[in-house]
């Protein structure tokens, strides 16, 4: 095994360059759009919000519309239609955002919010470090849906002496926002009603992890009773909307038993930092040598997959065997690192005193299997996913 050359400390080279990787990194992880910020929050969509935008639209444009507005033509039911959908999603974004909104002012980073086929989440960086936080976070959600709900329902008493189509749709809005607040205050983790069950718990006991396993337990029992209502539905009533509670039931009771995983991951790791753990001197493959080269003296004789990459003094980002195995074996002579490196994302980059949570959560929504650890613009090492798990895996062991 050779020994890997003398390593300087590197300036991270920001600029990002263009081309199918830099493509690929702006269009965030795999399955997901990003669709911009709204109050600073990053948001985004994940291809399955596509089904139930098309389920709802279609629900809206065949069913209670055209019921409800027998006399109008199709074409405006359908504009009708779509124009409810985009205001009811819009309505969850604002009920994710309300958790968010209020996460930021409690000094909680919020990664962003994703709508999905379940409706949206906020996702945090962290969990709140108080009782306190953690029921204003979660009641706030419902209590935005309430707000919407009551706004729908005043516009529906001025709309429907003028303008019935439009005082016929907000109606429908303020039920749906009703019922969105309403299901989200059931007692079961990781519903708001979930978390403000596990708040109150905690409070009254000090005790996160038993606060988390009771409203844990309930959350599944909940997941459990939609399965067989859903169910029940489908055999006795002949209901294909039995089949979309049972499948809810399923989300949630998953939901659930992840939610408490992740508990036990988090204090496992609780006031680890990443600088304890990083590879401080990492083989780092200069950007100039062949790709050829880099598989010789790098892949072949490391026990990793990816490597940070450097020319002079700035670091470009990072190369691994995905990137080498699309270039045909006769011409790895002909491309250098340089130019198929992997420009490193804001997301993938941490600092030594960020804590290990931090880092595990970003790994885990952003994958790529390494993070580029930074202090003062300057490159001082990687963490690799294998390590951190590692790490995970051996403090449960030990009951950390």
């Amino acid at each position: 095994m050779q020994e890997p050359p003398a390593a300087k400390s590197p300036h991270v080279n920001r600029t990002r360059r263009t081309g199918s990787a830099s493509v690929a990194a702006a269009a965030g992880r795999p399955g997901r759009i990003r669709l911009g910020r709204v109050a600073g929050v990053e948001i985004g969509l994940d291809y399955s919000w596509f089904i139930i935008f098309a389920l709802v639209l279609l629900a809206m444009g065949t069913g209670y519309l055209p019921h409800s507005l027998p006399t109008i033509p199709r074409t405006v039911i359908w504009v009708l239609a779509l124009l409810t959908t985009l205001l009811f999603f819009a309505s969850v974004l604002a009920h994710e955002l309300a958790h968010s909104i209020v996460a930021r002012l409690n000094g909680m980073p919020v990664e962003g919010i994703d709508l999905f086929i379940f409706g949206g989440v906020a996702k945090l960086d962290e969990e709140p470090r108080t009782s306190g936080q953690e029921f204003v976070m979660a009641i706030v959600g419902p209590l935005a849906s309430f707000l919407l709900a009551a706004i729908f329902l005043a516009l529906w008493v001025v709309l429907r002496p003028t303008i019935p189509p439009l005082a016929v749709a907000a109606g429908y809005l303020a039920w749906l926002n009703f019922l969105l607040g309403a299901f989200n205050l059931v007692p079961g983790f990781p519903l708001d009603g979930g978390r403000v069950l596990r708040s109150i718990i905690w409070y009254r006991t000090g005790n996160l992890r038993l606060a988390t396993r009771i409203a844990t337990n309930v959350g599944q029992f909940v997941g459990y009773a939609l399965i067989f209502l859903g169910i029940a539905e489908l055999l006795v009533l002949s209901s294909a909307g039995g089949i979309w509670m049972a499948f809810i039931g399923w989300f949630l009771l998953q939901a659930a038993q992840a939610g408490y995983q992740q508990l036990l991951v988090r204090e496992s790791i609780a006031g680890v930092k990443v600088g304890e753990i990083m590879s401080a001197t990492p083989p780092i493959i200069p950007g100039s040598i062949s790709v050829q080269e880099a598989i010789d003296n790098y892949f072949v004789q490391y026990p990793a997959n990816i490597f940070p990459v450097v020319e002079g003094d700035s670091f470009l980002g990072i190369i691994s065997v995905e990137e080498i195995r699309n270039i045909d074996r006769d011409a790895r002579y002909d491309h250098t690192v340089a130019s198929l490196v992997r420009p490193i994302d804001p997301d993938h980059i941490v600092a030594p005193n960020d804590a290990v949570a931090t880092a595990l959560g970003k790994l885990t929504r952003h994958g790529g299997g390494l993070l580029v650890v930074v202090e003062d613009d300057r490159f001082v090492g990687i963490l690799s996913q294998q390590e951190l798990l590692r790490l995970v895996q051996l403090r449960l062991q030990l009951g950390y």
